[in-house]
């Protein structure tokens, strides 16, 4: 009688979770054993489940399952990595020689199927030796099977369904969904934007007006939802449960995470049609949720919808806004974008009336200061690649370098320059180079004033022709700086002498 897989399978769960490499068994024991006329299905998966070990990274084993025609199932091996050939065989000698208690005697099938036709090949002259037969075969209804108990006996009973699986959802509109999941995870947004900054979207363009939240500012959950109305924004925002506005209406949100967070099914997508992925956190897991009492997964409209706005809002946030300038402006426009259905447009505006932000001075300057010193931190980088290519001492550029962070990080970022205002160094004016040498420096930097304020008169002139043959500033703008640092230095030194003689007389 056939036996049921969930008996025997809840106990390679047990094997599974315990996990341990089996003894091998060499092939040539099986050939003496009695041969039935008996066809063996064997299958190669990877497991429905994670192994996580203490201080190892999760990972998802493999099953080597070998079932007969007639439900009984010979053999079970797992192992951490994916078997080749060899393993496989082996699988087999151990169902030949040692079969699984309750699923008859030791014996050789006349015939074993496989469903990859590379494997078939590779293992029907190992198994012609002893007399089997192997064939390759597109599907293995008894394996299956088995797996799909297996997969229930480890609790995944209910599992949420692949992708793949909803309304007109193709593997094309998938793997485009999942190219601008990881170019808008690679531009992350969400630095320059919160979740309590909403876009207005349509797409397509003459489509009813959706919202749009970025999430991610704060460091915890990174991703994007999109919503139908503005009513369940001011519920989102007021902080009512989302248990509570399940039935009312529905909204779809793609969040990142891990791998072991990432249904089976999508998981097994991304080998597949190696679906690209942005990094180990960047796992994307798009759905659905408000209308039913579980998330389901989008289906084709709404997954060209998040793949638009995807690969729209992080150009918008950076390009028109000027988010990453600064606090957010005030703006809308039509982009020009390419989706899996081909060349389109999205409409994209902020704020969403109801939904603005007022800045304070405070937000205003924070904002400013961030982006200084992004920018800041940017130009000192290129700097040091161009110092390195001057043929200067590892002293001398450490020197140049000490300076420069001085003048563009605690100077005009962090005090604000000569007007109290933070900028980048590729912004600055004339006055504040001349009150960082004649003034700030004379207080903050400790050493003979001549020669700290000729230190620094030489690496800002090494700085800013940097910038200048390197493009990063308009050459009009870096010869100004130029033209001044050598005009006014003997003004700026005979500063730093009267300051040295009013601190020696002192003294």
């Amino acid at each position: 009688m056939k036996r049921d897989p969930i008996d025997w399978l809840t106990g390679i769960g047990g094997r599974l979770l315990s996990f341990g490499r089996p003894n091998h068994v060499p092939l040539e024991k099986a050939a003496d054993l009695h041969q039935e006329d008996e066809i063996w299905e064997c299958a190669v998966r990877r497991a429905r489940t994670w192994i996580t070990p203490p201080n190892r990274a999760p990972y998802r084993p493999w099953i080597i399952l070998t079932v007969s025609l007639h439900g009984w199932v010979l053999g079970s091996e797992i192992v951490e990595s994916e078997p080749g050939p060899l393993a496989v065989i082996d699988a087999l000698a151990k169902a030949m020689c040692h079969p699984m208690r309750g699923s008859g005697g030791r014996r050789r099938p006349s015939t074993i199927h496989v469903d990859d036709a590379d494997l078939a090949k590779r293992l029907a002259p190992e198994l012609k030796r002893i007399g089997v037969h192997c064939r390759f075969r597109r599907a293995l209804p008894e394996a299956e099977e088995a797996l799909q108990a297996l997969s229930r006996a480890l609790g995944d009973e209910d599992p949420i369904p692949g992708l793949l699986e909803a309304p007109g959802v193709t593997s094309f509109l998938v793997k485009r969904l999942f190219e601008a999941a990881a170019f808008f995870y690679r531009e992350a947004p969400w630095r320059w934007i919160d979740d309590g900054t909403p876009l207005e979207i349509r797409y397509p363009v003459d489509s009813q007006t959706r919202y749009a939240v970025v999430m991610g500012h704060g460091g915890q959950v990174y991703g994007l939802a999109i919503y139908d109305s503005t009513d369940i924004l001011h519920r989102t925002y007021d902080g009512t449960p989302p248990d509570q506005m399940m039935g009312r209406e529905d909204w779809i949100v793609l969040l990142y995470g891990e791998a072991i967070e990432t249904p089976f099914d999508d998981l097994d997508a991304i080998e597949a049609y190696d679906l690209p992925i942005a990094g180990e956190n960047a796992y994307p897991f798009p759905f659905q949720i408000g209308l039913t009492e579980h998330p389901v997964r989008p289906g084709k409209s709404d997954v060209l919808r998040l793949e638009a706005a995807l690969l729209g809002i992080p150009r918008f946030v950076q390009d028109h806004m000027k988010a990453d300038e600064g606090f957010p402006r005030p703006t809308e426009k039509t982009l020009e974008i390419t989706t899996a259905s081909g060349e389109d447009r999205i409409f994209l505006r902020y704020p969403v009336p109801g939904f603005e932000i007022f800045p304070t001075s405070e937000m205003v300057v924070q904002a400013e200061t961030a982006r200084a010193h992004d920018r800041n931190s940017e130009l000192l980088d290129l700097f040091e690649q161009w110092l390195h290519n001057q043929d200067l001492s590892d002293r001398t550029i450490q020197m140049h370098l000490d300076n420069l962070e001085r003048f563009a990080h605690r100077y005009l970022t962090d005090e604000g320059g000569a007007l109290a205002t933070p900028c980048p160094a590729d912004e600055a004016d004339l006055e504040d180079v001349d009150d960082f040498l004649a003034d700030w420096i004379l207080y903050e930097v400790d050493g003979d004033p001549v020669e700290v304020v000729t230190s620094h008169l030489a690496s800002l002139n090494r700085f800013y022709v940097c910038l200048r043959e390197t493009g990063q500033m308009p050459t009009v703008d870096s010869d100004e700086i130029i033209d001044f640092l050598q005009d006014s230095r003997e003004d700026v030194l005979k500063v730093a002498r009267e300051a040295d003689e009013t601190t020696s007389a002192t003294e």
